[in-house]
């Protein structure tokens, strides 16, 4: 790997390891990474992994999808996805779901 890659993708990781709203919400709960899930919605099954599931003192949910490259629209998609198979699991919760791209994780 060239060393500028190297780079880049550390300081990605130092940003999103850095940023008090994440850190924030990292401590607001039970953290649980790359959740599988099977889901059935419009006639057929989903399977995946939710990057990362906060169930919150307060009874709600939230998941946090990582993403290293630009926003593209079906990366909201998958976080309703996501969402709607939180929601059958947890079915008395709000359940709230964040895109984080990797490139924008500044503080603000």
């Amino acid at each position: 790997m060239e060393p500028e890659t190297t780079n880049e993708i550390i300081a990605r990781f130092r940003s999103l390891r850095e940023h008090s709203e994440l850190r924030t919400e990292y401590e607001a709960g039970d953290v649980f990474h790359e959740v599988p899930f099977s889901f059935f919605t419009d006639g057929c099954i989903v399977r995946g992994a939710i990057d990362c599931l906060i169930c919150r003192a307060d009874g709600s949910v939230r998941i946090l999808e990582f993403k290293t490259g630009r926003r593209r629209e079906e990366h909201q998609r998958q976080a309703e996805l996501y969402r709607q198979a939180a929601a059958a699991v947890f079915p008395d919760a709000s359940v709230a779901v964040d895109v984080v791209y990797a490139m924008n994780a500044t503080e603000p």
